[in-house]
């Protein structure tokens, strides 16, 4: 079994299956493709790659909503296909037995002459059983089309508008400080973690040393940091705030700071406690903040980033 051999055979290879149909190979060409990637790295970590490229499309595809009534029109053009080949083959077979009837009938009136005359027979060629090759060969362009539209419909999926700022608001009422510092690091890039332009939010203390960690919502799209805030009150101001490319985000706001933003709605249930959620965009990003405690804690906020460096 050599690395072609092998790779041909488990092309379409399901780990969770119970084998190949015999079309494209026996079980015992099944089991040696299999023990040839133990000797083969190279061969291992293609087969590993192409069953994660599987996993991804899948994950993409269960997340695209079937268009509403596709199965019954797939459905009815399967059947439509089945009735015309049905109609087809009967015709054939209709004509064929009317040649037959004719050819039965005019011998009956041929002289012996004729009749002695013994036409010359070609032999039909057996049809060929189609190889494994073949067959593979034969899937090809079905599977590189599935994959292109997979791709195409995937990218869509991934850059369209997916959030709305209730949603990633909803995501942050269910982080503490205590949790926000077990989750990942974030990895979606440079971009996508500056702070708000005001200079006053570099003046804050920051959770985490100011790592910027990944939101559960979307960990690798939008960053979560969390602050906290001294002032001459007793009680400091505490809140977290999420950074999402504004292309991302479904109906962004129309505020343009934290100063103009007022609450998105009334008091939200979070786990650093009762808060209200403000959200505004600036340049290619949407801020979405969440400060516990009420309009009073969002002012103070507010006044705090306006002062200037202690």
């Amino acid at each position: 079994m050599d690395c072609r051999q092998a790779l041909q055979i488990l092309e379409f290879d399901v780990p969770d299956a119970d084998g190949l149909p015999e079309e494209i190979c026996s079980a015992e060409e099944h089991a040696a493709a299999v023990a040839h990637l133990e000797s083969c790295p190279a061969c291992a970590r293609t087969v590993r790659n192409r069953r994660e490229l599987d996993r991804t499309i899948g994950r993409v595809m269960r997340t695209v909503a079937i268009p509403r009534g596709a199965q019954q029109r797939l459905l009815a053009q399967i059947a439509e296909l089945e009735a015309a080949g049905t109609i087809a083959s009967t015709t054939a077979n209709d004509h064929g037995s009317s040649d037959a009837n004719d050819g039965i009938a005019a011998g009956a009136g041929r002289s012996p002459a004729v009749d002695s005359e013994v036409p010359s027979i070609i032999p039909a060629k057996p049809l060929s059983r189609p190889t494994r090759r073949r067959f593979l060969k034969s899937l090809i362009p079905l599977t590189a089309s599935a994959v292109a539209l997979t791709g195409f419909f995937g990218v869509v999926w991934f850059f369209s508008p997916r959030w709305s700022v209730a949603e990633v608001s909803q995501s942050l009422t269910e982080i503490d400080f205590a949790s926000l510092q077990a989750l990942p690091n974030f990895t979606g890039g440079g971009k996508a973690t500056q702070l708000p332009g005001e200079a006053g939010w570099e003046h804050l203390k920051w959770q985490c040393d100011k790592q910027a960690k990944g939101l559960p919502l979307a960990a690798n799209v939008i960053a979560v940091y969390g602050f906290d805030v001294r002032t001459r009150q007793p009680e400091p101001i505490q809140g977290l705030i999420a950074v999402i490319p504004r292309n991302r985000v479904r109906n962004p706001p129309a505020e343009t700071s934290l100063t103009m933003a007022v609450p998105t709605s009334g008091y939200l249930t979070a786990r650093i406690g009762e808060s209200v959620c403000v959200a505004w965009q600036e340049g290619d990003y949407v801020y979405v903040c969440l400060v516990r405690g009420g309009p009073d804690s969002l002012s103070r906020l507010q006044q705090a980033l306006e002062q200037p460096a202690a």
